[in-house]
């Protein structure tokens, strides 16, 4: 499947403030594309068991990285 996104409408509205004041809003919109393809579904998964989830979290503790460090 492939998705994009175009540009849509673009409005000014007022937004109105405290002593006569006011501040212009501005909406902006979005058209998105979505393009499915037909075909047999995707076989399905296993079902983890408990410790292989557990096992799975683990290692991903394991592999974590702390940015921004000597």
């Amino acid at each position: 499947a492939e998705s994009t996104s175009g540009r849509g409408q673009y409005l000014k509205r007022i937004r109105y403030h405290g002593r006569g004041r006011f501040g212009i809003m501005e909406k902006v919109f979005c058209h998105y594309f979505v393009k499915l393809v037909e075909g047999p579904p995707p076989p399905r998964e296993a079902p983890k068991t408990a410790v292989t989830h557990a096992k799975e979290y683990i290692q991903e503790l394991r592999n974590r990285t702390i940015i921004h460090t000597l």
